[in-house]
């Protein structure tokens, strides 16, 4: 280690700059009525958290049901149309 270096370590230990520092260091103490509303959200927060997820997964799973009520509709719809156009192909080619 540098003399430098090995000077500053030795400033740093001194009683002086530790009692500064301690001074100078900003500590917070929970206080009871802060603990306790903090433990409040944490109790709320869950099952908030769990009603959330209960209507997510309820609003998907209709969702999802719609869609493939609405798909299958479509898809029949589709097929008619479908069948009326080959129908209606075969009944020209059969007039000509």
């Amino acid at each position: 280690m540098s003399d430098k270096r090995a000077a500053d370590w030795d400033k740093k230990l001194t009683p002086s700059t530790l009692k500064s520092a301690s001074k100078n260091k900003k500590t917070t103490v929970m206080k009871p009525a802060k603990i306790i509303k903090t433990a409040i959200h944490a109790l709320f927060a869950v099952p908030c958290a769990l009603f959330l997820w209960v209507v997510y997964f309820t609003v998907g799973v209709t969702e999802a049901l719609v869609c493939g009520v609405l798909q299958t509709i479509w898809s029949i719809v589709l097929f008619g149309i479908s069948l009326v156009c080959v129908i209606g192909i075969l009944v020209w080619l059969l007039t000509l």
